[in-house]
């Protein structure tokens, strides 16, 4: 979600026209009331509002503590907080209930058993003969994002 994505319709996954881009801001309750706020005014394909809830808030590792105080001392106990170090620092997220309001789909190669394949390690010769034990993972699966509704995108001051 950090490179923005391109949708159909030519506009970027997360912006400002689509209500799900937050302004500059501290991680602070004005910034959370406007990301809760959008979830809920969000509008469906029928023009409805969608009225979501936010479930999970994804942050970066420098503001777990930031966020889990946050959520604490204003009662959002109904929102998780998932600590992601591969997204940028200046970024969070807001997702509704993936049950309600599916943001992302997973994608399986044709023909796969669409899952986590065990098997052989495959390692380079020099390291063969470690102490311990090895297991060769592969995951034949990718994900895509599918649409704007149930998902904002908060972005923090440096």
């Amino acid at each position: 979600f950090d490179s923005n994505p391109m949708r159909c319709d030519e506009m970027a996954m997360f912006h400002a026209a689509h209500g799900n881009l937050g302004t500059v801001a501290a991680l602070a309750l004005p910034s959370l009331s406007a990301g809760t706020a959008a979830l809920r005014n969000m509008l469906l394909p029928s023009g409805e509002k969608a009225n979501l809830e936010a479930k999970f808030m994804v942050v970066s590792p420098l503001y777990e503590l930031t966020a889990l105080g946050l959520l604490k001392d204003y009662g959002a106990d109904s929102i998780q907080i998932i600590v992601a170090p591969w997204i940028e620092s200046t970024n969070w997220y807001l997702v509704s209930d993936p049950l309600i309001a599916p943001t992302v789909s997973l994608l399986y190669l044709k023909g796969s058993s669409r899952g986590v394949v065990v098997g052989k390690p495959r390692l380079p010769d020099d390291q063969r003969s470690r102490d311990g034990i090895s297991i060769g993972l592969r995951f034949d699966v990718g994900a895509v994002p599918v649409v704007r509704v149930g998902i904002y995108k908060g972005r923090l001051r440096r």
